[in-house]
């Protein structure tokens, strides 16, 4: 039996955010606390509990379940997948997609992005949850990406425009290959 407890101090906004990883963790079948990593039921029965009493606040939340089979295959496959997390990489996937719509709206009204080296950090750190099998795909993508946004930052949006198309059909490719 595998067993962790961890106890912090946490700031109201810091209790909300560690409650956002713990959901991105339950999303995935997979919760980490420290160095113990426990897979995930895919059914729980969800305790809440509130109890307010003086000046003290007490906030329970329970989850029990019972792995099953299809559980048990979920759990192998989290395992193979060599520690990565699908929703972290499902939320960096989901910001660059907002950033792609971003890139070629300022592409149509030609004025450079706001924050490119927001963009950049988002590739750079999508980059190293990029599976072997469409890696080098996306190390092309990628580097048509860098050069797109030097394009917009030193205002050439008809180049832009024309590595947008060319990352487009890259994304097609890709997508149509290991999606």
């Amino acid at each position: 039996m595998k067993k962790s407890k961890i106890r912090l101090g946490l700031s109201r906004e810091e209790a909300a955010q560690e409650l956002s990883r713990i959901a991105g963790q339950l999303a995935d079948g997979v919760l980490k606390t420290g160095e113990t990593e426990f897979s995930l039921p895919g059914k729980f029965r969800f305790d809440l509990e509130v109890k307010e009493k003086d000046d003290k606040f007490v906030l329970e939340l329970t989850f029990k379940g019972a792995m099953e089979k299809e559980d048990i295959k979920q759990r192998n496959k989290a395992v193979s997948r060599s520690g990565k997390r699908p929703y972290q990489a499902k939320k960096l996937k989901k910001a660059l997609g907002g950033e792609w719509k971003e890139i070629k709206r300022c592409i149509r009204e030609r004025f450079a992005p706001v924050d490119t080296a927001a963009i950049r950090s988002l590739v750079s750190g999508y980059e190293k949850l990029a599976e072997p099998a469409w890696k080098e795909a996306w190390d092309v993508c990628t580097k048509r990406l860098l050069l797109l946004l030097d394009y917009l930052e030193r205002g050439e949006f008809d180049q832009a425009k024309g590595a947008a198309s060319e990352i487009e059909g890259l994304i097609k490719s890709c997508h149509g290959k290991y999606k």
